[in-house]
């Protein structure tokens, strides 16, 4: 298994245009590990449903050329407003 350490991570949650807590933040999730498991989890969600209708579920992502590992992904339901989650990893280090 892979492991690594968070450096930094940033997440913004607002409730009628204020800022709120955002909740317990489980660390293993911002791991690429962690990125992986969630996109298979969304992409099971995904299955079955190749409609582009709107509020069918939807995955999109974008992979490093190098390396492979996730460097922008989104999901949710198609054209239903505040429903899509969005992830950009900006600064991986790399840990021999």
């Amino acid at each position: 298994m892979y492991g690594g350490r968070i450096g930094e991570f940033t997440s913004d949650c607002l409730s009628r245009g204020e800022a709120v807590a955002c909740g317990v933040v489980d660390y293993t999730r911002y791991t690429i590990p962690g990125l992986f498991a969630t996109l298979a989890q969304q992409i099971a969600l995904q299955a079955g449903s190749d409609s582009e209708a709107p509020g069918t579920f939807f995955v999109r992502a974008r992979y490093h050329q190098d390396y492979g590992y996730p460097v922008e992904f989104s999901f949710g339901l198609r054209l239903i407003p505040d429903s899509a989650q969005g992830w950009r990893i900006e600064d991986l280090q790399l840990i021999y």
